[in-house]
Formats: C-alpha cells, structure tokens, sequence
C-alpha cells in the first residue's frame, strides 16, 4: 500500500479517522518516514488499538504488554537519531496492534 496523502497533517489526520486499529496501522506503515514525526503517528495508532484491549487486561497481563512494548527501545537505547525514534515508536505500535488482534479473536470465540 502506498501512503494515499502527503504531508504530516494529513497522514496524522487519515490515521486519527481510520476506522478500525487495522487500518491505522497499514496507514502508519504505509506513510513512515523514517523520523520523529512518526512517533506522533504511532502514538494514534497506540491509543487506537488500545482502546480494543487495555481494560480488559488482567494485571499480569497489562504488565506483560507494557514489558513488550517498552522493549521495543532496549536495542536503540541511548540513541537520538530520529530514525530510531521512529522505529520504537513503530515497534510499540505493532505490539499494541497485535495485543488489539488477539482481543477481537477472543471476543469472537
């Protein structure tokens, strides 16, 4: 998929008005540049998909997706380079993605 707008603005208001986690996150992976201003976009698509699941988290459960997404910037740590910026603020949104895929699974069964 190729980014359908150009320009921050636009790609962080067609990612605020997706209308599902799903397609935030293809609109975010679709439109990144590789730089901070991706973290505002990633940080959408976070509070997206975790309004399918945050509070339906055990405590247990809520801590364990806190650990992964937190993880996402061990690699890079100490590095200020807006690329790594980018890519923890995407690696976080992927793991709120994917913990919104498992909750609309569950409801489902």
């Amino acid at each position: 998929m190729d980014c359908p707008v150009s320009g921050y603005d636009q790609v962080e208001r067609r990612v605020t008005d997706a209308p599902s986690c799903d397609a935030s996150m293809q609109l975010l992976m679709a439109c990144q540049l590789g730089s901070s201003s991706d973290v505002g976009v990633a940080m959408i698509v976070i509070k997206n998909s975790e309004g399918n699941f945050l509070a339906s988290l055990s405590g247990s459960a809520r801590r364990s997706y806190e650990r992964k997404a937190g993880a996402c910037g061990d690699k890079f740590a100490g590095q200020e380079v807006t690329l790594f910026q980018s890519i923890r603020a995407i690696c976080a949104a992927e793991v709120a993605h994917t913990y919104a895929i498992r909750a609309a699974k569950a409801k489902k069964q």
